[in-house]
């Protein structure tokens, strides 16, 4: 019987990269602008040591949808991918974590989460940041 390869048990290290592939889509700016203009946002976190760790909730209300399209389940899809609302809402959790903080944030990762709910589209970005040494708050605003 010959080998097909060097099987499970041979193998030394597992690769040190992987690949994700995404898709992105495209509402329009001006609208996802004016509907986080009315979004609620609730935040939590503390600087511990050199770091912050937190939490923000951005929640898009249907009532306030500035489109009707918008305003549909299904535009959770199109939202989600959507680098715009990415940007916009990753930017609206650094202030709010940097409001929190004795000092500017270096270096800031996040994860994003989106859901829906009767009364809207939310948008749940975790934090966790390292904390300048300096105070260097000009440079993020």
């Amino acid at each position: 019987m010959t080998s097909r390869g060097p099987g499970i048990t041979k193998i030394r290290c597992l690769w040190p990269t992987a690949t994700k592939e995404v898709r992105f889509h495209k509402a329009t700016f001006a609208l996802v602008e004016d509907w986080l203009a009315h979004a609620d946002i609730v935040s939590e976190g503390r600087a511990d040591g050199g770091a912050y760790y937190g939490s923000t909730h951005v929640r898009l209300p249907w009532a306030r949808s500035p489109h009707l399209a918008m305003r549909d389940h299904r535009a959770m899809e199109v939202l989600q991918c959507d680098p715009h609302l990415r940007v916009l809402v990753l930017r609206i959790a650094r202030r709010e974590a940097e409001s929190r903080c004795p000092s500017a944030l270096h270096i800031m990762r996040a994860d994003l989460s989106f859901s829906t709910d009767p009364v809207g589209f939310v948008v749940v970005i975790d934090v966790d940041a390292n904390i300048s040494s300096c105070d260097a708050r000009g440079i993020h605003s």
